[in-house]
């Protein structure tokens, strides 16, 4: 039906006007401009999927899956991953005052050094006697988990704000194998402390 009404009327498409699609290929939505007005611009580098002949003026664009939202946790790990889970995020918060060791465990952690040393240089209490405990975790899917956290440290500046036993939510991923602190958990609670 969608289709069909995109193949019959005109769509206007960012800046680009198109008078066709020409339908679903490979995972790509596959449209043509209209004419050669002034908003008839195709990527001259675009390429077809695999497969496709290449037509001239024609702009192939990924089809974006509309977004999903995420399931219930409902299922409990098995007791690998929920170690894996667990080291994880010891490790990412292992309280020490090397920030490098702690991003291995965090999902794209090399993007995290500079709040993580902002962190430590405004709380400097936090190393040596910041822990964190997994109180429960929850998988959403085979690649993420929800995990319930109480962090305790004994830092006046960041117990002051905070309190000295946090309770926090986050998330784990899990990417080439390896299960890891997400990168929104780990942004989050330091990078707003």
């Amino acid at each position: 039906m969608v289709a069909a009404a995109l193949a019959t009327c005109l769509l206007v498409l960012g800046g680009l006007i198109v008078d066709r699609y020409v339908g679903t290929v490979g995972g790509l939505s596959v449209v043509t401009p209209a004419g050669s007005g002034a908003f008839s611009r195709p990527d001259p580098a675009a390429t077809p999927p695999v497969g496709v002949a290449p037509a001239p003026g024609t702009v192939y664009a990924p089809v974006t899956p509309p977004p999903v939202t995420p399931p219930t946790a409902t299922a409990t790990p098995d007791p690998a991953t929920a170690g894996a889970i667990r080291a994880a995020f010891e490790g990412a918060f292992d309280g020490d005052a090397d920030p490098d060791d702690g991003l291995t465990h965090v999902q794209d952690g090399a993007r995290y050094r500079a709040i993580t040393q902002r962190f430590l240089a405004r709380y400097p209490g936090t190393v040596g006697t910041l822990t964190v405990r997994v109180t429960s975790i929850a998988m959403l899917n085979a690649y993420s988990a929800r995990v319930d956290l109480v962090f305790t440290h004994r830092d006046p500046a960041l117990g002051g704000r905070w309190g000295y036993t946090i309770n926090e939510p986050g998330h784990a991923v899990r990417e080439d194998g390896c299960w890891l602190v997400s990168a929104q958990t780990y942004s989050f609670l330091v990078g707003t402390a």
